[in-house]
Formats: structure tokens, C-alpha cells, sequence
């Protein structure tokens, strides 16, 4: 329901009220000065029924907005064949720029032109009832004459008013000709007026909603990056310091072991601990200054690879296989998620699988990646273990670099996981 309160437009609005008081003072000289003072209170009492119809205008309810144009078109009819108001043209602009509001194409064009033909029928009614009066006049000339014809001692009668009364209905008939092809410019232009307003209110409605839509995504994407970039240091964290850490332990086990049989083996191995735990620190401190730690460290992927498989061999005494191709033409990201595939499956390997023999294929032949890794540990029941962290990460990481992962494993019969990019 459209109100004063709430009206799309405020200066359609204004422009309704102006024409409603022009069109009810146009009505008080027929009251000062005109015979017909009752027709007067008649079209002041229209007037005011059809302004107080714009104060309610319904715009969804289908019965309600006939009802309403059922009821504005009866108070014109009225006040056209009824109360014979003069400015009919201004009451109809009125109901073009409301029913503007209430209705949508092709309803509003048909509404302009039973305006029209409304504001017509009101133009000629007006003629006919100027004709009518000036018959009358005449008719009241034809009676004076006859009179002073039978008693000469009346005045001389007036000179002949045939021209000048033809000339009158003539100007009257151009200027109801007239007056009706501009009432037909008027609506048609007022149509256009009113549909090109209401466009671009809609237009900037319709932005309005894409900002805000825009905004809405733009802050679940930004909650959405802020999620992955949280779950990308996770598994930074946990990728680099969980396999440190879990070095450092079994080199602190390990030289506990030997602490009595072998005191220099076991002394290496305590020294090798502490450069872990340093090791471990300082990816520490880097992830929290920058949270965002390279361990290639500008070496290549082969050379860092070789790296972790010497402190995994120191660590568990196991010497894994390998076979290496192409690894110089894998990109960066794929060769860091690669590596720090590798370097959680070690970890995992270590802490876990109690393996003997460990074997680790990477090759690349372009466009495809394939990564395996196995060991003959006691492997895990997939369906009880989905949740660990480690391989979460591992499937994660390979996801993001639009890869497959693929992971097989039973108790008692080891595990192998396979990468395939793309």
C-alpha cells in the first residue's frame, strides 16, 4: 500500500496535489459568481473524494487495485456529466500519474486512453452544452424582435450578432480541437515521463540490491579466505614442527637407548636432537612473524627431499627407496605441497606404521604428477581412522593443487598413497 509516508516519488506526489487545488479553485468563481451554486458543492465534494482515493493506493493486491481505478473512474464520470467540471484534462493527469504507480504495461497504456476518450466525451459535452445555451440566446434574440415588430415603440433592436456569434463557435470548436490534441501530448509525454522515473528508481533499486549482494558476498569470501588461510597455517604448523618435533623425540629415544651400549652414538644422536629442537624453534618463529614458512628455502625439491629422508633414516634407521624424474620441471606450488606431502607421510611413518621398509616414487612427465609413497607398516582401518589431521592436511593440499589423492591401507598390510596431478 502506497501512502504520503512512504510514496516512491515526492514529487509526483507534489505535482498530484498542485493539480487537485488548481482544479478546485478553478471551481469557486462558478460559486461567487455563477447561477449553478449547488453544481459547485457537487464538484468540490468530487474533488476532495478523488484527492482522498491518492491517499491510499494499493500496488500488490489485484482486487484492491481494481476496486480502487473502479472507484477513481466513477468519480471522473460523475464529475464530468454530473457536476460538469471544467478542467476534467487535469483530473485525468492525476489518475495517469497514480495508476502509473499501481499498475505495469499494458494496463497503464490502456488506462491513458480511456483517460483520453474520458477528457474527450468532457470536451464534448461542453460544446453541445455551449450550443444548446447559444440556441437559447438566439432563440431569445428571434422572440425580442417579433415583439418590437408588434409594438414599435420599443427600442431599435441591436445589429445582427449572426457573424460574430459564428465566429465565436468557431473558435470554440478550434479550441476544443485544440485543447484535446494537447490533453493527448500531455498523457503520452506523462506516460513517458512517469515510466522513465519509475525505470530508473527501479534501475537504482536494482543496484542498490547488487551492492548489497555484492557486499554479502564479498564478506562470506573473505570469510571463506580467512578459513583457508587459517587451515593453510595449521597444516604449515603442524606439517613443519609436528615432523621436528617427532625427529627430536625419537633422536632423545634413540640416544637413550644407546646411552650405556654406544655413549658416542648416543651423544650424536643428543646433538642431532638439540639442532632438531633449534630447528623446531626457529619454524616457530617464523610462523608467527610471518606464518607463511618456505622450506625449500631456495633449494631444490630432489635436494630438500633428500634432506628429510636423511634425518628420517638417522631417526628410525630405515632407508627408504626412491625413485626421482623430472622433479626441475615441477612448479613451486606443487613442489612445496609436494614436499610437505612427503614430509607428513615420513612423520606419520615414524610415529605410527612400525615399518621396515619404506619406498617413495615422484615423478614428473608433462602434464602429469604422480607421487607414491608406501611402507609395509601395520597400516590402519580407514573406516575408524578419517579424522587425523595429517592426512586431512595431505588431502587438502592436494586439492588445492588441483590434484587426486588416493590413500590404501589395511591392519597388517601397510599403507600407500598416491598423488596424480592434474
Amino acid at each position: 500500500m502506497i501512502t504520503p509516508k512512504n510514496h516512491p516519488i515526492k514529487f509526483l506526489l507534489q505535482f498530484e496535489w498542485v493539480l487537485l487545488i488548481i482544479a478546485f479553485l478553478l471551481e469557486l468563481p462558478q460559486w461567487q459568481f455563477g447561477p449553478e451554486r449547488s453544481s459547485f458543492w457537487l464538484s468540490g465534494l468530487l474533488i476532495i473524494s478523488f484527492a482522498l482515493l491518492g491517499l491510499y493506493l494499493p500496488n500488490h493486491e489485484p482486487k484492491l487495485k481494481g476496486a480502487h481505478l473502479v472507484a477513481s473512474f466513477t468519480i471522473l464520470l460523475l464529475a464530468t456529466f454530473a457536476a460538469k467540471i471544467r478542467f476534467i484534462p487535469l483530473l485525468c493527469v492525476v489518475l495517469i500519474v497514480r495508476t502509473s504507480l499501481m499498475f505495469q504495461n499494458p494496463a497503464r497504456i490502456f488506462i491513458t486512453i480511456a483517460a483520453f476518450l474520458l477528457a474527450l466525451c468532457a470536451q464534448v459535452d461542453r460544446f453541445q452544452t455551449f450550443q444548446t445555451r447559444h440556441a437559447q440566446r438566439i432563440e431569445r434574440r428571434i422572440e425580442r424582435r417579433i415583439a418590437r415588430r408588434i409594438d414599435p415603440n420599443l427600442r431599435n433592436p441591436p445589429p445582427p450578432r449572426r457573424e460574430r456569434d459564428r465566429r465565436r463557435e468557431d473558435r470554440m470548436i478550434i479550441g476544443a480541437i485544440s485543447s484535446t490534441m494537447l490533453l493527448g501530448l500531455v498523457l503520452v509525454f506523462l506516460q513517458l515521463m512517469v515510466d522513465a522515473v519509475l525505470s530508473e528508481r527501479q534501475s537504482r533499486e536494482q543496484l542498490q540490491q547488487a551492492n548489497d549482494q555484492l557486499r554479502r558476498y564479498a564478506l562470506r569470501v573473505e570469510d571463506v579466505a580467512t578459513l583457508q588461510e587459517r587451515n593453510r597455517i595449521a597444516r604449515e604448523i603442524h606439517d613443519s614442527l609436528g615432523h621436528s618435533l617427532t625427529a627430536f623425540n625419537l633422536h632423545v629415544e634413540a640416544a637413550l637407548r644407546l646411552f650405556t651400549i654406544d655413549p658416542d652414538e648416543a651423544k650424536d644422536l643428543l646433538v642431532e636432537a638439540k639442532q632438531l629442537g633449534s630447528t623446531a624453534l626457529q619454524e616457530v618463529r617464523q610462523s608467527v612473524s610471518t606464518l607463511r614458512t618456505k622450506p625449500l628455502q631456495g633449494k631444490s625439491l630432489q635436494a630438500a627431499i633428500v634432506h628429510l629422508l636423511e634425518d628420517f633414516t638417522r631417526s628410525t634407521g630405515i632407508q627408504p627407496t626412491t625413485q626421482f624424474h623430472g622433479l626441475a620441471q615441477i612448479k613451486d606450488d606443487e613442489a612445496m605441497a609436494l614436499y610437505r606431502i612427503i614430509q607428513e607421510a615420513l612423520t606419520n611413518i615414524a610415529k605410527y606404521a612400525q615399518a621396515t621398509a619404506v619406498s617413495i616414487r615422484l615423478e614428473h612427465a608433462a602434464p602429469q604428477t604422480i607421487l607414491k609413497i608406501k611402507d609395509d607398516g601395520r597400516g590402519f582401518d580407514q573406516q575408524q581412522n578419517r579424522s587425523g589431521f595429517g592426512l586431512q592436511g595431505m588431502q587438502e593440499r592436494t586439492n588445492a593443487i588441483g590434484g587426486r589423492y588416493n590413500l590404501r591401507s589395511a591392519v597388517g598390510q601397510g599403507t600407500q598413497i598416491t598423488i596424480q596431478i592434474p
